[in-house]
């Protein structure tokens, strides 16, 4: 499955107009936004990528994924913007963030980056690290999360399986080897678009099959 995921991703770069690299930071980042702005698309959220984040006497910082709820309501315009100015209640900082680790960013993922979300105004956070071999030195976990309470963290307890709770995103975010998936409550997948494109198709390439099979020609019903 991810080798076909992968060969998916490469075909949707090419029909994007900005083509990351072919990294496993960039791969993860463009899935997850990808499976958020599909799953929650008739929310009023804007989910961007390397999102330049400030909130004055607090500090900055720009993760790799953010998801901000009632974007546009809080907005007239329909511009999509590259930073936020966190001043709220007026602009609330974003509900979740999530960084993927590199081997230059993953020491400032687990320690400073968990201070300064807080300060920031997060709800939530999350840390995941894609790569094979892996970045996190002496760390068995491939993922990490932690809530907010007043600007301080509280690390998000596993389940039996290792699945981490995002109470913001009403999921279950998972270590599926080098991808990080969302699931449902039920432990079901939340796709992305593209996805479901590929499981609908395969459905009716099946029933083509099963017609041919009964002598029937799908193509004169």
């Amino acid at each position: 499955m991810q080798d076909n995921l992968l060969d998916v991703l490469e075909t949707q770069w090419l029909e994007e107009e900005d083509l990351p690299d072919s990294s496993s930071q960039d791969t993860q980042v463009y899935y997850v936004r990808s499976v958020l702005k599909w799953h929650y698309r008739q929310e009023d959220w804007y989910i961007p990528g390397n999102f330049l984040l400030i909130r004055s006497g607090f500090g900055q910082a720009a993760p790799d994924v953010a998801v901000l709820k009632g974007y546009t309501n809080q907005q007239k315009d329909k511009e999509r913007p590259q930073s936020w100015r966190i001043d709220p209640p007026r602009r609330p900082a974003p509900a979740v963030v999530i960084e993927i680790s590199s081997k230059e960013t993953w020491e400032k993922d687990l320690l400073e980056k968990v201070i300064l979300y807080g300060q920031l105004g997060i709800s939530e956070y999350f840390a995941f690290d894609a790569d094979t071999p892996r970045n996190w030195v002496g760390r068995t976990e491939r993922l990490l999360g932690w809530k907010y309470q007043n600007g301080q963290p509280q690390a998000i307890a596993p389940d039996s399986r290792g699945w981490l709770w995002s109470l913001e995103l009403d999921s279950w975010m998972v270590a599926d080897n080098n991808f990080l998936r969302l699931l449902d409550k039920y432990g079901q997948p939340r796709p992305a678009e593209w996805e479901v494109i590929e499981a609908t198709q395969s459905e009716l390439d099946t029933l083509r099959a099963k017609l041919k099979e009964m002598g029937i020609d799908p193509d004169a019903l």
